[in-house]
């Protein structure tokens, strides 16, 4: 696992920070009371921890996902 610094100077993997992304986004739509959430994903969200880094979007659309109050929508562009 890749380990990175968070700016309260611990070391903390990748997946951990995605988790942290991810709860700010929940925040945000629980304090903004919107109905509406589009997120953009990523090809392979839908995958396991084997997708590497992109398993961070996975987390992400299953916090999301658990909102209460708020339509969610997830956009996973997938060509060029």
């Amino acid at each position: 696992m890749i380990a990175m610094s968070s700016s309260f100077g611990k070391n903390v993997g990748v997946m951990d920070l995605g988790r942290q992304q991810a709860a700010v986004y929940a925040n945000a739509v629980r304090r903004s009371g919107v109905e509406r959430v589009v997120n953009l994903s990523s090809v392979g969200a839908n995958l396991g921890k084997e997708a590497g880094t992109l398993y961070i979007y996975n987390i992400i659309e299953g916090i999301l996902s658990s909102l209460d109050g708020a339509g969610i929508t997830f956009v996973r562009p997938t060509s060029m």
